[in-house]
């Protein structure tokens, strides 16, 4: 009976940790997905100022987390963030507008993903 109460109280502690992190990380996603938003428009107006400046917050936002997210995100998911994150801002720099507009618009793809593949859901469960 013991085992059984000490399987509950894990198992309760894990989804509590689970749902706090998924709160945690949809305010961050949001935050980060109306930068790229912004750096997108940027682009498309020809301001590059503003879009490297969104597109810096988007990357100090994302390595600001980066510990939190490496204990619940698998590494590939990370790297492949951080690889488009650094061609996005490379691509700003250059002031490639279709590569900078196609790489942003992957990043924002690759961010809502993660955050969506950790929710609690039946797809994701089965």
């Amino acid at each position: 009976m013991k085992a059984l109460w000490t399987a509950i109280a894990v198992t309760v502690i894990l989804l509590i940790t689970w749902g706090v992190f998924i709160d945690y990380t949809d305010v961050d996603v949001d935050k980060m997905a109306t930068d790229i938003d912004i750096a997108v428009t940027s682009v498309e107006a020809g301001d590059w100022g503003q879009a490297q400046d969104a597109i810096a917050r988007v990357s100090a936002k994302w390595y600001d987390r980066r510990l939190v997210y490496s204990l619940f995100f698998d590494s590939v998911s990370i790297n492949d963030v951080e690889s488009s994150l650094v061609r996005a801002e490379a691509y700003c720099r250059s002031r490639e507008s279709a590569s900078a507009i196609a790489e942003l618009a992957a990043l924002r793809h690759l961010l809502l993903f993660l955050y969506e593949n950790e929710l609690i859901t039946i797809e994701n469960i089965l």
